[in-house]
């Protein structure tokens, strides 16, 4: 596997590796989200997070959350 050593970029290729057929765009702000907050005290990006897939499953499925 030859990819850089950025973090999304790994991710990403092991997605592709492994046909975990996760979405791009889903991996992609799902590490933004951790990645912006890591150095937050008091972060709690759980509910985010969830916010996120809840969202994208939704909208596999035909569904709009909101």
């Amino acid at each position: 596997m030859n990819v850089n050593n950025e973090p999304l970029n790994v991710l990403l290729e092991l997605n592709k590796k492994l046909s975990l057929n996760l979405d791009d765009e889903l991996i992609t702000q799902c590490y933004k989200l951790q990645k912006t907050h890591q150095y937050d005290k008091n972060r709690d990006t759980s509910k985010k997070m969830q916010a996120l897939i809840e969202t994208k499953v939704l909208e596999s499925e035909g569904n709009i959350l909101l």
